[in-house]
């Protein structure tokens, strides 16, 4: 019984985990974004019925122009910081998800090609308040 409780405490911190991850919805896959621009970069995190606190995030940039963009959670650098502070998402007219957007400068001297636009979401989740770390990523095309 006690196995039991604890493969379904897993499997429930697991599931509450998942469904507070943090994900950037501007700019969409594929975008286009100039090379020494400054642009919108919009963080939602959706609604769900458990206490978090908000901690932080890392907004960074690498290109991806002479090698592969890998998943961030495997390997996070070398990228170029964009932002990083605190995040506080709110909700907004019409009607969405949580969200906070973040004006960010593209640096002028990045390698045209695709390039991946990368978010480090921290917060601390749950009745007992367990520190959680997410990213999530998108490819652009530096123009």
């Amino acid at each position: 019984m006690k196995c039991f409780t604890a493969v379904l405490s897993f499997i429930l911190a697991a599931t509450t985990t998942v469904a507070q991850r943090a994900n950037i919805a501007v700019p969409t896959m594929g975008s286009n974004v100039q090379a020494g621009s400054t642009i919108n970069v919009e963080v939602d995190r959706p609604s769900f019925a458990s206490s978090a606190v908000e901690v932080a995030i890392v907004l960074g940039i690498r290109s991806c122009s002479t090698m592969p963009c890998h998943d961030p959670e495997e390997w996070f650098g070398p990228a170029i910081i964009l932002y990083n502070g605190p995040y506080n998402p709110q909700y907004s007219l019409p009607p969405g998800v949580p969200h906070q957007n973040f004006t960010v400068q593209i640096p002028g001297d990045i390698a045209k090609g695709t390039a991946q636009i990368i978010l480090a979401h921290f917060n601390l989740v749950g009745a007992s308040l367990g520190a959680t770390l997410q990213y999530d990523s998108v490819s652009v095309n530096i123009i």
